[in-house]
């Protein structure tokens, strides 16, 4: 079973016993202002919830032949989130996929921004800025594609609350 963790500025993704992993604590409690910690970034809450709940998922969860998320798809999307979100950025809806992927969305702002991250940890992306007419698919360039999307949703965040 995978295992999830908020240290030094990033999410980490391991593996852990399912006896420890039912007693493991993510996401984690907000540290202190005066703890000497890094703050958690305020998605963190909503999305770590949701990753822990989707990694109890059994197989065949939609009732056919769905496969638990995957460690690297767990990895993949903890990538992402780690190397494209602001402190500030709005939290994703965090859906699983029957192939034991993961898929991250962002539907607010004028933007639609798509994450899927397949069981092997494979990337790709959809944005599409309804306020520019931009829009833009595919596996290369991920990294910076979704930096820069989640970069301009943030900033629509902070103009809009």
């Amino acid at each position: 079973m995978a295992s999830l963790a908020y240290r030094q500025g990033s999410w980490r993704a391991g593996r852990m016993s399912a006896s420890a992993a039912t007693q493991a604590e993510f996401p984690p409690e907000a540290p202190s202002i005066d703890s000497g910690q890094d703050l958690v970034p305020e998605w963190a809450p909503k999305t770590g919830a949701a990753l822990r709940e989707l990694l109890r998922l059994p197989p065949g969860w939609n009732h056919r032949n769905a496969r638990p998320v995957a460690v690297k798809a767990l990895r993949g999307v903890i990538a992402a989130l780690n190397s494209s979100m602001r402190h500030d950025s709005p939290a994703p809806d965090v859906i699983p996929l029957a192939t034991g992927g993961l898929q991250l969305e962002w539907h607010l702002h004028q933007m639609d921004i798509e994450l899927s991250v397949g069981h092997g940890g494979e990337r790709s992306v959809y944005v599409r800025d309804r306020q520019t007419g931009e829009e833009w698919e595919g596996d290369i360039g991920v990294d910076l594609r979704l930096a820069d999307a989640i970069d301009c949703l943030t900033q629509r965040r902070r103009q809009h609350p």
